[in-house]
């Protein structure tokens, strides 16, 4: 088939199709775009979609896919977007989608059956302004790496343009980036309805560009970031149903175009910041709440509650701000380490060897240090032996007195 003819499209969402895809893709080796969502497809996924290595945008959601994410999928280099969700998906989610997939911008896995940790490696996806894992079975801790999601740290029309400036030069190409040009304006986070547990890691204030961020229905618990009013761009929040506690941080006001706040169903305690344009309904669970939208008044050490997160952040000292931005900065102590440790051996070995290997090439040296080491442990026996007979004459002298 002539190159210029071959099939580069294939647009056929929201029909009727049903039965299992066919594994016939090895020859589809020029498709860009391929959009199958809202089906009636079941079985695996075929591996021969491993052989699309034009492909950009790949929907396959809202069907009826079971198994794993095959492996050849990585092979799938110049992935853009990839929307697996409301699927009947299992296993775990790939190490390889971080390490093989470089280019992706956009993951949605929701309402599938995946289970264990959130790899690592998802954090080397710079790129990356989109991710939902929500509704699975994922647990274990939210990796504290998710800083390195550089596009959700941008504000929106900078990830935007740099975005076209990809395809700009080629016009199917930028009909494609318009066709999926909300996935890159809507900068979300979505990692709810989980197993999630531990902290809500201080480095998601870090994502500025967010939009959206759901973690409600985990098992997250410890204090809501003190730095959280630094997300202005925020649309939405929902911590909803956790076990989070402490006070919510006042800075919560200053996220200007916040129009959906859900905390609800946590233990935390304090006086609700103000002002606040949020119903009752944002708040309702924790029974330590007070102040408006709520009923409970607060009390004058409810009051005080407020300034919780200033003191704590004092407490940690001066050396715990300066770890944050370096951190964030891409500085990692961790990684540090190794040239510590080689650097105490190259003292260690300097230091020993530069001593013993003298006494072992210089003849008059090594004499001389020997002949120190006998003078000093018979001058060393001596006294022992001096001490021994004075101690032991007093004794005697003191038993004939007695």
């Amino acid at each position: 088939m002539n190159e210029s003819n071959a099939l580069r499209i294939l647009n056929l969402p929201g029909n009727y199709l049903s039965g299992s895809l066919l594994d016939c893709w090895i020859h589809g080796q020029n498709l860009i775009y391929l959009n199958l969502r809202s089906n009636q497809l079941s079985g695996q996924i075929p591996k021969s979609i491993g052989h699309l290595i034009n492909l950009n945008w790949l929907f396959l959601d809202y069907n009826n896919l079971s198994g794993e994410i095959p492996q050849s999928f990585q092979n799938c280099t110049s992935l853009i977007f990839l929307d697996l969700g409301n699927n009947s998906l299992s296993g775990s989610i790939p190490t390889w989608l971080g390490e093989s997939l470089e280019n992706l911008r956009g993951i949605s896995l929701h309402h599938n059956a995946f289970k264990g940790n959130i790899p690592l490696q998802l954090c080397q996806l710079r790129d990356l302004s989109f991710l939902d894992f929500s509704f699975n079975s994922l647990s274990g801790p939210i990796p504290l790496c998710i800083n390195n999601f550089f596009p959700m740290a941008e504000k929106e029309a900078e990830i935007v343009q740099e975005a076209f400036s990809i395809y700009r030069y080629d016009r199917l190409k930028s009909r494609m980036w318009k066709l999926g040009i909300n996935y890159f304006l809507d900068k979300s986070m979505d990692l709810s309805h989980n197993m999630l547990s531990g902290e809500i890691p201080r480095e998601v204030t870090t994502l500025i560009g967010l939009t959206h961020l759901n973690l409600s229905n985990n098992y997250l618990k410890g204090a809501i970031p003190c730095d959280i009013g630094v997300m202005k761009s925020l649309n939405s929040l929902d911590l909803s149903s956790n076990q989070l506690s402490g006070t919510i941080p006042s800075g919560i006001s200053d996220v200007t175009y916040l129009e959906e706040l859900n905390l609800s169903y946590n233990n935390l305690s304090g006086k609700v910041p103000s002002p606040n344009n949020f119903s009752a309904h944002a708040f309702i669970g924790n029974h330590n709440l007070c102040g408006p939208p709520l009923t409970k008044n607060c009390s004058a050490n409810e009051s005080l509650e407020k300034t919780e997160c200033n003191s704590d952040r004092k407490s940690e000292g001066q050396n715990d701000g300066i770890q944050e931005k370096e951190h964030r900065h891409g500085f990692d102590p961790f990684k540090e380490k190794p040239s510590f440790y080689i650097s105490v051996a190259i003292g260690f070995f300097t230091g020993f060897w530069g001593f013993w290997a003298t006494l072992v090439f210089c003849k008059s040296w090594r004499h001389a240090y020997f002949c120190f080491l006998g003078n000093m442990g018979d001058k060393i026996c001596v006294c022992v032996v001096v001490t021994t007979a004075r101690l032991r004459r007093k004794f005697q002298r003191d038993q004939v007195v007695e």
